[in-house]
């Protein structure tokens, strides 16, 4: 994040800036000094995904013409898997199984590339959700994959469903 405070050339070099996001002061980005070139800047995590209004108040300079300064950004984020790897089940015992995918731009359908033993039924959703449910015969395992695409980017993440005795 960098931002230049508002006003004069001559407030170069002079006071603080502390960085907030929607408010919240964001970690290792209070007092940043501002430099000759008159800005301050900060390094830090990856913003989640979403809308944020990124803030620099200032502090220590009386030649500014204004306390703050505020942008609006979007930060985007690859689609991520919400659940477990793994799930289990019992011989003859109903599974009900959710996988969700997050991130922003919300990802869109998911898709399923191995093959699905006749007793699974997978429902997919719009949202980046799918809803496995069925009763296996058997013990044993199965292994599906689950692809989540948005504008951001695709995730593909394995899921395996243990069935025990």
């Amino acid at each position: 994040m960098s931002l230049a405070p508002p006003g004069p050339h001559g407030a170069a070099g002079r006071g603080s800036v502390t960085f907030t996001d929607n408010g919240v002061a964001v970690v290792h980005c209070v007092d940043r000094p501002i430099s000759g070139a008159g800005k301050a800047s900060c390094k830090e995590e990856p913003r989640p995904g979403g809308d944020h209004a990124i803030s620099a108040v200032y502090s220590g300079s009386a030649t500014l013409s204004s306390p703050s300064d505020t942008v609006n950004e979007t930060f985007d984020q690859k689609p991520t898997f919400a659940n477990p790897r793994t799930a289990f089940v019992a011989v003859n015992t109903p599974l009900s199984f959710t996988v969700t995918a997050v991130g922003f731009p919300a990802p869109g359908p998911l898709t399923e590339t191995q093959p699905v033993p006749s007793w699974l039924t997978i429902t997919f959703g719009a949202n980046g959700t799918a809803t496995l449910t069925g009763t296996p015969p058997t013990v044993g395992a199965v292994n599906l994959d689950f692809s989540s695409t948005s504008t951001s980017g695709t995730k593909t993440q394995a899921l395996t469903i243990t069935v025990h005795s």
